[in-house]
């Protein structure tokens, strides 16, 4: 179940005045997708800069010598409005996957970049229509390759303009794949034109790759951008980072998607007192806060309630049955006179 809650919350708008993509040569996934936009999309060199530099039109392609990770402000200039990174994606799993998140360490722990308990401004509609992109692109060119959000997690986080990640995973295959490559670049080059702006949201609850904010984020009303997983909240996010998720947000973002049992109970009680003070009142206190189910359940969860609820028709059943002969067998119940006796 998911559960949506509205408050007057962040009202982050910030213009667009210069694209940047963000590339690595250090990165084989990054450096496979920044060829796609070099040779297929038609990105030019630029002379004479500092870092290199490609473009085309009001677009720039930046290739770092670092993993994009740890770039950092000195690395972007200064008047770039948002900024998508592309990447190679690392999962213990291996499995194959092509995947789109914005940054920050929840937590106090920053193993991959950034700095603790920062998280990075995002823009929900360029994550939205990544990933309507990606799945497009993987359908047109007949591979089948899971396309998932992911939670907010790793740098940069101290960037002054959204940020993107766009990624290829989990492995060397997948890294190296122009077919992946080329559907990454197209995927970005859809995700910075102009669309539709749909009511913002962030995310909480559930696993790192959430299926249901995903499918939401995608297919739903609301475009989502930060994603706070439990495993944020195991490790400790605080009040201040969960206001950070809406403030850092572009647009009005007033609207929490809350998987309620993708959480723990302590947890969704330390995300309700984080909510008011980033805004919220509780239900019970005004009426004013909207409550509601933001999502019916999918076929999963349809199919196990069916399965739980005939599996206990059937055990109470049974166990009716059993305990009416054992009353009969010592003597306690009487079977109807049309059991024990044949009809003439």
């Amino acid at each position: 179940m998911h559960l949506l809650f509205r408050f007057q919350g962040g009202n982050l708008n910030l213009v667009s005045s210069s694209l940047l993509i963000v590339s690595s040569r250090s990165d084989p996934a990054s450096w496979n997708i920044a060829q796609a936009l070099i040779t297929k999309i038609g990105f030019k060199q630029e002379p004479d800069q500092r870092i290199d530099t490609y473009s085309k039109g009001n677009l720039r392609l930046l290739v770092l010598e670092k993993l994009g990770i740890f770039a950092d402000p000195n690395d972007i200039p200064s008047d770039v409005a948002t900024a998508i990174f592309v990447s190679k994606h690392v999962s213990s799993s291996g499995r194959a996957a092509l995947t789109v998140h914005t940054t920050g360490n929840l937590t106090k722990e920053a193993k991959f970049g950034g700095n603790p308990e920062e998280i990075s401004y995002v823009s929900p509609s360029i994550i939205r229509r990544a990933l309507r992109a990606l799945k497009a692109g993987a359908g047109q060119a007949g591979v089948q390759i899971e396309i998932t959000m992911e939670a907010t997690h790793h740098g940069p986080t101290s960037l002054s303009m959204p940020v993107c990640f766009v990624e290829i995973g989990s492995g060397e295959k997948e890294w190296a794949d122009p077919v992946l490559g080329e559907i990454a670049a197209n995927a970005v080059m859809s995700a910075i034109d102009v669309e539709e702006t749909p009511p913002t949201a962030v995310g909480f609850g559930g696993t790192h790759y959430s299926a249901k904010h995903t499918r939401i984020c995608m297919e739903g009303n609301y475009a989502i951008g930060h994603l706070v997983s439990s495993h944020s909240f195991d490790g400790g996010v605080s009040e201040r980072v969960v206001g950070d998720t809406f403030s850092k947000t572009t647009g009005s973002c007033n609207t929490a998607i809350v998987d309620w049992k993708g959480l723990h109970s302590n947890d969704r009680r330390r995300l309700i007192s984080s909510l008011e003070a980033a805004g919220a009142r509780t239900f019970l206190q005004s009426a004013r806060r909207l409550f509601h189910v933001a999502q019916k359940p999918d076929w999963e969860e349809t199919y196990l309630l069916i399965k739980i609820s005939v599996l206990g028709v059937a055990i109470v059943g049974g166990i009716g049955f059993v305990i009416r002969i054992l009353f009969w067998l010592v003597g306690l119940y009487n079977l109807p006179q049309s059991q024990t006796t044949p009809t003439p």
